[in-house]
């Protein structure tokens, strides 16, 4: 969706990855917060619980699915 937050995660050139929450606005992409970098699953799985709660508390339009599951794919 145009102008809405979205997570996004780069490698870093010490092999951690960075966590940061951007808004992409047509061609071009404005950069919001920083999460921090991680350098273990653990402390990614960290850094994005606490990116999805920030853009859920700052985005303009909240989430029409957020407590429901994805559901299985067809066969």
């Amino acid at each position: 969706m145009r102008g809405d937050l979205t997570i996004r995660t780069v490698r870093t050139s010490s092999g951690a990855t960075a966590v940061q929450v951007v808004r992409n606005r047509g061609k071009g992409r404005s950069f919001l917060k920083h999460f921090g970098s991680a350098h273990t699953e653990h402390d990614l799985q960290r850094l994005l619980a606490e990116a999805r709660l920030y853009v859920q508390t700052h985005c303009r339009q909240p989430d029409l699915f957020a407590g429901t599951p994805p559901s299985p794919p067809e066969p």
